[in-house]
């Protein structure tokens, strides 16, 4: 899970799932706003890499398995807070 520490978006959480390497960007999502189908890339430095993890969701990537929007909405909500979600 990270932060943005730029841009409209400052101090919202994502989950990221993926890496775009060819624009050197990472790809999060929120399953809001940010849908897993459309991520968002947003630059490494723009971003506050954090040591917590939706293991659920990294376990269903890592497996090439479908993630929901739902799930990554439930994760973050359950990890920060349904007022955190909501800025």
């Amino acid at each position: 899970m990270v932060i943005s520490k730029a841009g409209k978006d400052k101090g919202k959480w994502y989950v990221v799932i993926g890496y775009d390497v060819e624009n050197e960007r990472v790809l999060v999502c929120d399953g809001e706003k940010r849908k897993i189908e459309k991520p968002k890339r947003k630059n490494l430095i723009h971003l506050q890499f954090t040591n917590y993890y939706l293991w659920d969701i990294r376990d269903k990537l890592l497996k090439g398995q479908r993630v929901l929007n739902e799930e990554v909405r439930n994760g973050i909500r359950r990890f920060v807070g349904e007022e955190e979600v909501c800025k």
